[in-house]
This record gives C-alpha cells, sequence and structure tokens, in this order.
C-alpha cells in the first residue's frame, strides 16, 4: 500500500481505528528507513474496501549486548467477519516473504494474548490526574530539534542497563521523540545548558516528597504537564524502572499485559 497517498493512509486509519489506539498512523509506519512494501493491504475485489492490514518497520536492537537489525511487526488487523478465512496467517506469511527478500529474517512483535516462546511481558498501570499534589521541576520546557542529539545520548546511556533496547539514530530520535501537537509531548529539563533529563508522553485515545529520587520527580513533573494539557488518565508499563515510582506517585494497577515475542532469534532464558 502507498501509505503517501491521503486516501490510502486514510483507509488504514479506518480500519484500525476500532483495534488499535495509536492516533498517529502516519508517523508509527514511516519512520527513517521505511520500506513501503512492508505495508500489505487486503480488499475487496468488487468495492475495493480495506479488509485486512499487516505492517512491519525497520527497528534496531540491543540484546544481551549483541546489535540485531530485524523488523518489528504491527497493526495486524483483520475485519472481523473474515476472521475465519485464515487472513491472518496469510497476510503474516506474505510479511514474511517480502521482508526475507530485503535479507532481514528476525523480527519483534507484540501480543496481548500468551502465545509460545515470549520473552518478556509487561502489565500497564494507570493513573488519574490530580493538579493539586504535582508541581513540576526547574528548568523543565518543551524539547526542540536541537535537543535530538544530546536526548539521544542520554538515552544510550539509560538503556545499556538493560537486556533488549532499542538502538535510536539522531534522525530516529527526531522522529518518534519530537513534540508534535495532539500526538506526541516530549520535555526535557536543562540545567546551566545541559540536558540532564527527557520523558516524553503519548496520546492514546480511549474515550472516557522530601524523600523523592530524581526519576519521581521527573514524572511528578510529566504529571503535571499533562494536566495542563487537559488530559484525564496518564499511562505507563512495569518495565524499566517504572515501578520505582508507581506506587509513591499513585498508579494503580489494570488488566492489560502486553506479551513480547521474538521471532527465528533464539534466547537461552526469558528475560
Amino acid at each position: 500500500m502507498d501509505i503517501d497517498a491521503p486516501e490510502q493512509l486514510e483507509s488504514i486509519y479506518i480500519l484500525l481505528l476500532e483495534k488499535y489506539v495509536e492516533d498517529d498512523t502516519e508517523t508509527a509506519l514511516k519512520p527513517p528507513g521505511f520500506n513501503h512494501q512492508w505495508h500489505l493491504g487486503v480488499r475487496v475485489v468488487s468495492n475495493k474496501k480495506l479488509v485486512g492490514f499487516i505492517a512491519g518497520i525497520p527497528v534496531d536492537l540491543k540484546i544481551r549486548g549483541n546489535k540485531q537489525h530485524l523488523v518489528k511487526i504491527n497493526y495486524l488487523c483483520v475485519h472481523k467477519r473474515l476472521r475465519s478465512k485464515r487472513m491472518a496467517p496469510v497476510s503474516t506469511k506474505e510479511i514474511t516473504r517480502r521482508v526475507n527478500l530485503t535479507g532481514t529474517f528476525q523480527a519483534l512483535y507484540t501480543a496481548v494474548s500468551l502465545l509460545p516462546k515470549l520473552f518478556t511481558k509487561c502489565q500497564y498501570f494507570h493513573r488519574s490526574l490530580n493538579p493539586e499534589k504535582l508541581a513540576p521541576l526547574s528548568g523543565l520546557r518543551p524539547m526542540q530539534v536541537k535537543d535530538a542529539k544530546p536526548v539521544q545520548q542520554l538515552l544510550h546511556q539509560y538503556l545499556e542497563q538493560f537486556a533488549v533496547t532499542p538502538q535510536f539514530s539522531e534522525e530516529d530520535v527526531q522522529h518518534w521523540l519530537l513534540p508534535r501537537d495532539g500526538v506526541i509531548y516530549s520535555y526535557i529539563i536543562e540545567e546551566e545548558g545541559q540536558i540532564t533529563d527527557s520523558h516524553l508522553f503519548y496520546y492514546a485515545p480511549k474515550g472516557l516528597g522530601k524523600d523523592m529520587d530524581r526519576l519521581e520527580l521527573l514524572i511528578r513533573s510529566v504529571l503535571w504537564v499533562a494536566d495542563n494539557h487537559g488530559f484525564n488518565v496518564f499511562n505507563c508499563s512495569d518495565m524499566m524502572h517504572n515501578m520505582s515510582f508507581a506506587s509513591s506517585c499513585h498508579f494503580e494497577a489494570g488488566d492489560g499485559t502486553l506479551h513480547y515475542y521474538l521471532y527465528n532469534y533464539r534466547l537461552r532464558d526469558r528475560i
């Protein structure tokens, strides 16, 4: 599919709207190095209506010290009336063929369902915003293009402590992390001309202390920013160090769990 064509992009958005919460489809499907051949749609012959879609985007991971280039598979969606026609496995097989033709043979994918051979999982936590108990850190400002390089360095330094992490180029940082009104809200802490912290949150349409460490102070600042933008609930997962602030910042466990899987890449044990 040609997602540069507005009418095709709109048809993808309409199909995904009921299943996925991501609002900025174009940003998610067009990162640096994206391949048009990895956007696969299935249409009805008679009226050209889009009834199935699957996408892949390139991603670089560091897996226990080893750098690996692979594809991230996302947005697998089939119209509910056609889910008994085996469109999902056929679509998966076809996008695997297309990715293999480019010399990439490993993949990352996630699922709410528990499937064989997961390597890790995360649980979602939620926090209702209460501005009376929140306050911003000094030096807090929106991220700008000029901040991409120092934010990239800060991000890589932080991610070094984890077993499986994405590897962001400066171009990736600009694509995924720069603010986009109504979609991504990115902020940094700048002290004496040096960026010491960064954080972002994104809009997911759903309908309706003295002993605090640095991370908790940063999260409280971000909660304050989110409230000022008119959001009602702030979500996070239990990955990385998020549980160090979840309780003290009054996040409550939700019932959602996301499972992570690697295709054609073997880990000795789960992470």
